[in-house]
């Protein structure tokens, strides 16, 4: 179930149109720090987070699934400031490609995935930027979180 929702909400993101062009993945093994290979691509990693399960009425189970998305860009040295740091002001188109993912799984047409009955019940924007990433690694990393609803017979 984790890991369905997870490629629902992929397909979802893959569908549809944003103001950058992105590189979305349904990945496990999600190092925060890209490689300098990965210049001029914007990662969108789709993570299946948690499941919490209780009973609902008899017979069906009441499953919320979470799912992490990291929006992930490195930058190169042309994005430098007079400083010869990352211009910051960079960080909101950044951080504005979040909100548009959000945006997009709110869409009344995506709350319900298709791979699977999930209902859509709200996003949570976690970690708007990062400071570490970007003065460490030179990359804008943002993350937020889908949560949808499963219900199960058993």
């Amino acid at each position: 179930m984790l890991h369905e929702t997870a490629l629902g909400v992929a397909d979802v993101l893959r569908a549809a149109e944003f103001s950058k062009d992105v590189n979305v993945g349904v990945r496990y093994k999600t190092d925060l720090w890209l490689e300098d290979v990965s210049l001029d691509a914007v990662h969108v990693d789709i993570v299946a987070a948690y499941l919490r399960q209780e009973a609902d009425s008899r017979g069906t189970l009441r499953n919320e699934v979470g799912i992490d998305i990291a929006v992930r860009y490195k930058f190169s040295p042309e994005h430098d400031d007079l400083d010869g740091n990352v211009a910051i002001e960079l960080a909101g188109e950044y951080l504005g490609l979040l909100e548009e993912l959000a945006d997009e799984l709110a869409d009344p047409s995506n709350r319900e995935l298709e791979r699977l009955p999930a209902k859509w019940l709200g996003n949570e924007i976690r970690l708007p930027w990062d400071p570490e990433a970007w003065k460490g690694n030179r990359q804008y990393t943002g993350i937020m979180q889908a949560t949808y609803q499963v219900s199960t017979v058993f």
